[in-house]
């Protein structure tokens, strides 16, 4: 069961988003129409019934919404180079040494552009990633289980529906309890998903 999306995954909303995305950004007026348009689309997975929405949905849904504009929010409207790597594509699947799974939700044919990208991570039980740093924003939506995301030293530990983000140049580590944790990540440029997986091995192929 999954009350964040009123029963819809992850990957289903990324392909209701592939038509809105692929529009190209000169149909829209403003940046902030587009991600409002976006917005809309994702509270469009409310359940259309006489019957009052619990809280939690309610809560649930915004923060879905707040994290599909996270790009827009942090520096969206700053030039970014068109030369971005897009070496991972929709579908493609990446595994960590430690077991750790990315998968790619949405790439860049997928946006038509170079402002962010989507995956789905599991974190297996008792992960603990070190301190790293990546080169985009880096913002994470917990859909199971528990997620420790420590930037500079400081730890909060994100439960489902709750959302934590990271930008360069600080230092963040991901650690996980004996029930792992399954998330949503967006980068914020594009690029990210192609240098983690250069490191990881793709695990989608025969």
């Amino acid at each position: 069961m999954r009350p964040y999306l009123s029963g819809y995954t992850s990957a289903e909303i990324a392909l209701e988003l592939q038509v809105l995305m692929q529009l190209p950004e000169k149909s829209w007026p403003t940046k902030k129409l587009r991600s409002n348009a976006i917005a809309a689309t994702v509270s469009s997975y409310a359940p259309q019934s006489p019957v009052s929405q619990p809280s939690h949905m309610k809560t649930h849904l915004a923060s879905v919404a707040f994290l599909l504009l996270v790009p827009f929010l942090i520096g969206a409207d700053a030039e970014r180079p068109a030369s971005a790597p897009a070496s991972v594509f929709r579908g493609e699947v990446y595994q960590s040494p430690g077991g750790s799974q990315l998968r790619i939700l949405m790439d860049r044919e997928m946006f038509g552009g170079t402002e962010f990208e989507i995956g789905e991570i599991t974190f297996v039980p008792n992960t603990d990633s070190g301190d790293h740093v990546h080169g985009a924003t880096e913002t994470f939506y917990v859909l199971e289980g528990e997620l420790e995301h420590i930037v500079n030293g400081q730890s909060i530990k994100l439960g489902v529906g709750m959302i934590g983000t990271v930008r360069p140049p600080d230092k963040v580590r991901h650690k996980t309890g004996p029930s792992g944790a399954r998330a949503l990540v967006i980068w914020a440029p594009l690029g990210e998903a192609a240098r983690i997986a250069s490191r990881w091995k793709r695990v989608d192929q025969p």
